[in-house]
This record gives C-alpha cells, structure tokens and sequence, in this order.
C-alpha cells in the first residue's frame, strides 16, 4: 500500500492528508507484515508452509502448483489452527487500512474471501493443495490489479481537492486585492481632503490588509 501525490506550493488540507495516509500505510506494511512473517516461520505450521506457497513476492515452484494430494486429517486441524492465528494479523491489516481511506476495508475483505475460499476447499478436500495454491496466485494478482486502482482512486480525489483549494485560494486573494484596492482609493481620497477639512473629521480610516501566510489568513490593521 504506497500512495503517492505530486502537489506544490503552500500545504493544503489536501496534501496534509496525503502525508498522513502515507505515514499511516508505513506502518500498516510494517506491523501488518512482521505479523504473518512471524506466522509463516512459526515450527507449529510448517505444514501448511511446507504445501502452501504463502510467500506474496515470490511465485510458487511447478511441483507446489501441480500437487494432487488432498489435506490429511491432522493437516486440516493445522490449517484451522493456521487460520485463526492468520485472523489476528489481518485485524491489524484491515482495522489501520480503513483508516487510511474506507475504500481499503472492501478491497481487504474481497481478497480474504478469496484466500478463504481456497482455505474452505483445502478442509472440506474438495480442492487439493496444487489447486489452493493456483487460487492463492489469483487472489495474489487480483489484489495487485485492485490495489494499484484504488490508490489512483484516492490520489485523483485528493487531486482534485487539493487543485480546488488551491483555486478557492486564489479566489480569496484575488477579493483581498479587490478589497485592498478600494480601501487605498479611499485613502487616497481622504488624503486629497484639505487641511481645512480633516480638522473638521476627526474619524481615523483604517486600513485592513489581509493575506496568505502558508495555509492561514493573516490580517492587521494600521
């Protein structure tokens, strides 16, 4: 999960977000991946390990894919074992990536349904472990195809709403001017009014002159 955004200029709402959600998916690949790290290398599962190819990055050997043999008994209770332990990394893994973007709790729970799906086959040995492990490349190459579309999703949201703040900036500033241009034309009205006159209005004109500094208004008064 890497989201990336090109923006410029002052921060916005839009690109504070952006930061965040990066840092947060950080740390989502780190904690999510040091929990099924631990899971794979764990001596109690190596059954499963041993038929199932659960590495992401790498691809699964002929002989793993063209396995015929179906889950023994002792097998299957592993792979019970193996899938409840599996629960709690993916708690941490779809609980954070939701937070991220909401978008992220659909696209998790589609893929574990895949994974399960394979899972359900290898216990009720309707699917040996040849066929679980093919299911697992698809959902593996399924959740490559959608991550990659769900971050173009989001950083075009965030696109959008950063360029539309941006605009309503220039908006802003373009009424300050505007704002700023009257009050001096009255000032250099007042300034034409004879001594005579301004003994007679004692009234002080202000002047406001309000501008961006970084993502705040900043006015004062003289």
């Amino acid at each position: 999960m890497t989201l990336g955004i090109v923006l410029f200029g002052c921060q916005t709402a839009a690109q504070k977000q952006m930061m965040t959600m990066n840092t947060t998916a950080t740390d989502i690949n780190s904690r999510a991946q040091a929990c099924y790290v631990s899971l794979r290398q764990d001596e109690k599962f190596k059954i499963v390990s041993k038929n199932l190819h659960l590495e992401p990055h790498t691809r699964p050997s002929l002989q793993t894919l063209a396995n015929p043999n179906f889950a023994t008994d002792e097998e299957v209770e592993v792979i019970y074992a193996f899938h409840n332990q599996q629960q709690l990394c993916r708690s941490i893994e779809i609980e954070a990536a939701s937070k991220v973007h909401p978008l992220y709790a659909g696209f998790y729970a589609n893929f574990y349904s895949q994974i399960d799906e394979a899972t359900v086959g290898l216990v009720k040995r309707t699917t040996n472990w040849g066929n679980a492990n093919r299911m697992l490349q698809e959902a593996i190459a399924w959740r490559a195809e959608n991550e990659t579309k769900i971050e173009r999703a989001i950083t075009s949201d965030l696109e959008q709403d950063h360029q539309a703040e941006l605009a309503q900036r220039t908006q802003i500033s373009e009424a300050l001017q505007r704002w700023n241009y009257q009050q001096q034309t009255l000032n250099n009205q007042r300034a034409m009014i004879s001594a005579t006159q301004m003994q007679q209005h004692h009234n002080t004109f202000r002047q406001a002159n309000c501008r961006w500094v970084g993502a705040s208004l900043n006015c004062r008064t003289f």
